[in-house]
């Protein structure tokens, strides 16, 4: 099931307090809505009630969609600072619901999904894009490094993501999209072959193995050294 707390949260931008429900869960199957809303770039947004600035918290909930085979842990971009023990939680997290640490119906619904992790709002919304078009997530991140590499005229800048937008047919839609606004800065079009052949191509099975060891399928972890977890 979904829940949700309601919580008094500052308007970023005048700092006044504004009550809104705050999700720690979300479940796509019986609440498809959260899950358009979600896609939609709508989930949890919220006009002040004084200065009417449209605001939203960062992501920090669970999200279930028995469906399209995918758990994800939605944490705040904050915290890709430490995703190396971030992992960790999350892993825990998916045993305790549905992993080896769950009861036996709830084992019987996780041997279908796919766990991952991920920070801040267009990484989850690109792992549900993922997921909804059938799509490798692994081949998705090593497409992404193609693109780096062979591509010119990309966007690198700090607090933007090359991020997979939408997959229509054959084409895939990416888009450079700043993280803490959610603006497009500049989008392109890949055809779905290029993820067929770096999913099957034995050239990058190397760069596969190495984004798909644990929950966090992201190239962010090539460029981000983890810091320290403080005891």
């Amino acid at each position: 099931m979904s829940m949700f707390t309601t919580l008094s949260v500052a308007c970023p931008n005048c700092g006044t307090a504004n009550e809104m429900d705050i999700f720690q869960s979300v479940n796509a199957d019986r609440r498809p809505d959260l899950k358009t809303a979600i896609l939609e770039q709508r989930f949890q947004v919220k006009p002040c009630s004084s200065c009417a600035t449209e605001f939203r918290p960062e992501p920090d909930f669970n999200y279930l969609d028995g469906k399209a085979g995918i758990w994800i842990s939605a944490r705040p971009i904050a915290a890709l600072a430490q995703w190396d023990a971030e992992i960790a939680k999350a892993a825990d997290d998916f045993a305790l619901a549905y992993g080896d640490k769950a009861g036996e119906a709830a084992r019987d619904i996780g041997r279908a999904l796919k766990a991952r992790l991920t920070f801040g709002w267009p990484a989850v919304r690109e792992k549900i894009v993922i997921a909804d078009a059938g799509l490798d997530d692994v081949a998705i991140e090593t497409v992404k490094l193609v693109v780096l590499q062979t591509r010119p005229g990309n966007i690198l800048q700090a607090g933007a993501e090359l991020r997979l937008i939408d997959a229509a047919g054959d084409q895939l839609t990416f888009g450079w999209i700043t993280v803490a606004s959610d603006e497009i800065l500049q989008r392109f079009v890949a055809q779905r072959a290029l993820h067929d052949a770096v999913r099957d191509g034995e050239d990058w099975a190397q760069t596969r193995t190495d984004l798909s060891g644990d929950l966090f399928v992201d190239i962010q972890r090539n460029f981000i050294v983890p810091e320290p977890v403080e005891v």
